[in-house]
């Protein structure tokens, strides 16, 4: 993710998530951050949000680049939650809206007797 002064990005590796400054530099940990979550948003409050994207709800938590410090956003979840294994949020910057996309698997089970 951007952040909204276009220098900086939060993302995430296999040795962690990092902040990687876009002209050139060292990277900085993003602390806070728990291994199975993604970046899905970076605040124009200096927060970069994250998100575990296999569980539901989805629990945005939004943590301080400077402290690593953790505050939770919001939970979603659709409507009908039958069949999805993984849900993909976006947030605005400000925080005001989110849009979200989900994999969903779903089947038909079904019970045949006498058959010989």
């Amino acid at each position: 993710m951007l952040s909204p002064d276009g220098r900086f990005v939060a993302t995430i590796g296999d040795d962690g998530h990092f902040v990687y400054p876009v002209d050139g530099g060292e990277r900085q940990p993003l602390l806070g951050a728990l291994p199975d979550e993604w970046p899905v948003a970076w605040g124009s409050n200096g927060r970069v949000y994250v998100a575990r994207q296999d569980q539901l709800p989805v629990r945005i938590v939004g943590i301080g680049v400077k402290d690593g410090a953790r505050a939770l956003w919001r939970e979603i979840s659709p409507p009908d939650r039958s069949g999805i294994v993984s849900m993909h949020p976006l947030l605005t910057r400000d925080g005001g809206a989110y849009v979200y996309t989900y994999n969903r698997f779903l089947s038909d089970l079904y019970l045949v007797t006498g058959v010989r």
